[in-house]
């Protein structure tokens, strides 16, 4: 795993800076309403697209991983299909927002970009399942570099900075989708949909939950621009946006997380929970806290002096990266051992206390206080996720020892025996491949 991670995060690293690299130029190229407009209906595109996938990449990465091999391929087929619905439904949505004005184009090629981008991350769970070192890394590459370098292109040649967006993401997406089919051989054509079926909706539903509640945090944009102005959610969107880059790494911690995890026994992937917790309070405390307090500096270096006002929801957006980046992987430590209506009724509660923090304070200080609400709202979920996989760890070792108790109330010639506690220990704790295999199959241990 941890070849493969180191992999995944030095593509993605390489994505962030060029995501980075054209959010920068296109600050500088288009207006601050339009720089709004765009971000906001990317954020909306994004969340629509998590919706549509309904969960199936997270079940796929878990089938897979446990050879699930017919619920798997049943997942890539409802990938493929709601891949289509998902770009009808957008397109739709374009013509009524924009009433086919000037954002009409670029906000359609966005559209067909991120469904696209979709199916291609949810097929990447099937190699990192399998452990494939160089597929996923190999495709988030191709696609961000050709993003950028088409986009870069664009503008010399006279081509808007709104046309080259759009249009350099879808670009960059059907890049993404050419590479899949000639590497990933579980990828059906993208013209042969499978059926939508109930049994895999039924399946996906929980992570389906966790997953929209967390992608929820997307929404905090257009939730700015719906109570204040498109001035303000422009200048939001460039004090958040430009970190975006940061939260492609929790991308990569919950797809490698989930199929490693569902591997391990519960005290192990507790203790993988405690290390990340670890690491995002360090970074905070070390790097990202400290660089806050330059925020007005930061600003007007990456984004120039027209967006000075954003300095203030700038720095506490810095602050609550580690918390941003931290509260899926934690999730995904808890649904890879059986707990995915408890994540998500986790997601549900603070999706609704971000968005309506979100909206509320956004009305009392400003854009400011927007960023401010979904810093702490997510420092809040960490927190509450980490209590319970301590918890849940606990509640399972009073649980072992209480089967140690009974089988030597039923042994009474064993009981406090040298010779018979290990193999009670064995029996209970790592031995017969019974007990292995119910929980690998994802009963409670």
């Amino acid at each position: 795993m941890r070849t493969q991670f180191i992999y995944l995060l030095s593509a993605r690293v390489f994505a962030s800076a060029a995501q980075a690299v054209v959010l920068l130029i296109l600050a500088r190229v288009v207006d601050v309403n339009s720089f709004g407009v765009l971000n906001s209906a990317l954020a909306a595109g994004l969340l629509a697209v998590g919706a549509a996938d309904f969960g199936t990449s997270t079940l796929l990465a878990k089938a897979q991983a446990k050879r699930d091999f017919e619920t798997a391929d049943a997942c890539i087929k409802f990938s493929v299909s709601t891949t289509f619905i998902c770009i009808i439904a957008l397109l739709v949505a374009v013509a009524w927002y924009t009433k086919f004005d000037g954002l009409a184009g670029p906000l359609i090629a966005l559209a067909v970009g991120v469904s696209l981008e979709k199916n291609a991350e949810c097929l990447l769970s099937v190699p990192m399942a399998n452990g494939n070192k160089f597929i996923a890394p190999l495709s988030v590459l191709l696609r961000r570099s050709v993003t950028l370098l088409a986009f870069v292109c664009m503008l010399p040649l006279g081509v808007t900075g709104e046309w080259a967006y759009g249009l350099s993401y879808v670009v960059g997406s059907i890049a993404g989708q050419i590479h899949l089919r000639h590497t990933v051989a579980e990828a059906p054509p993208l013209w042969s949909p499978g059926k939508l079926g109930l049994e895999i909706m039924r399946k996906a539903f929980p992570y389906f939950v966790s997953n929209i509640s967390a992608q929820s945090r997307l929404l905090d944009l257009p939730v700015v621009a719906f109570t204040s102005s498109a001035i303000a959610a422009g200048l939001y969107a460039g004090a958040t946006k430009v970190t975006s880059p940061f939260m492609l790494i929790p991308t990569v911690l919950t797809a490698l997380i989930m199929p490693h995890a569902v591997r391990q026994r519960k005290h192990m992937a507790a203790a993988l929970a405690r290390k990340m917790f670890i690491f995002a309070i360090v970074s905070e405390l070390l790097f990202f806290a400290p660089l806050a307090l330059f925020s007005d500096r930061l600003v007007v270096l990456l984004l120039g002096h027209a967006f000075t006002a954003a300095a203030p929801a700038f720095a506490w957006t810095l602050v609550g990266i580690p918390f941003f980046g931290l509260a899926s992987p934690l999730g995904s430590v808890l649904q890879s051992q059986g707990k995915e209506r408890i994540v998500a009724v986790n997601g549900v509660v603070f999706a609704v206390v971000s968005l309506c923090g979100t909206a509320t304070l956004c009305i009392m200080f400003g854009i400011w206080g927007a960023a401010a609400a979904m810093t702490i709202s997510y420092g809040l979920k960490c927190i509450v996720l980490m209590l319970i996989i301590n918890r849940t760890l606990k509640r399972t070792h009073r649980r072992m020892s209480t089967e140690r108790a009974e089988a030597d109330e039923m042994n009474p010639q064993h009981a406090g025996g040298d010779e018979a506690r290990p193999e009670i220990s064995d029996e209970r704790i790592g031995g017969p491949p019974s007990t292995y295999s119910t929980w690998q199959k994802g009963g409670n241990s």
